[in-house]
């Protein structure tokens, strides 16, 4: 008999610790319907980019060492209905972004101030940062990371992820 509460009260832990687990994650925002409820999930937000890849080229961005270097805003995005913006390596940029259903997204008409950048401490180009949100077709919310992805000029598969400090 004691046997049997063993396994039982064993049996009970794991449920409970199951339970847990699955109530302490925080669930995913159900998937927008229209371009206005995809629109409001992501305005507001200053998204940071943390991996590149566009073809074989691949670039992972440490936000804790740009962080730490005074770089934290560097590769940021904004989305505010219509409009897109946020800073490249040195120079803050802007232009246009269009939806295209619940998932689809277009970003135009970038342009950026002028500055100068010496170099590339993170091993990304706003040329190419650029070029990457031109070519964004399409965007996904995961785990508080927000994906687009598209496809270059050439053909090649574009992707940029971006994580939110606030979610």
């Amino acid at each position: 008999m004691s046997t049997n509460r063993s396994s039982l009260s064993a049996a009970l832990v794991a449920i409970a610790i199951a339970l847990s687990t699955a109530c302490s994650t925080a669930p995913e925002p159900e998937p927008p319907r229209d371009e206005a409820a995809s629109q409001a999930l992501l305005a507001g937000t200053a998204w940071r980019l943390t991996a590149y890849r566009s073809g074989d080229s691949s670039v992972y961005l440490d936000r804790a060492a740009m962080d730490a270097a005074g770089d934290g805003d560097a590769f940021s995005l904004a989305l505010d209905g219509g409009r897109v913006g946020g800073l490249a390596s040195c120079n803050r940029y802007f232009g246009e972004a269009a939806w295209d259903g619940p998932r689809g997204i277009s970003i135009t008409g970038l342009a950026s101030t002028k500055m100068a950048c010496l170099d590339e401490p993170y091993g990304l180009s706003e040329y190419d940062f650029f070029v990457a949100l031109s070519s964004a077709s399409g965007w996904d919310l995961a785990n508080g990371a927000l994906m687009l992805g598209g496809r270059a000029a050439d053909g090649s598969s574009v992707e940029l992820a971006f994580s939110s400090p606030g979610r």
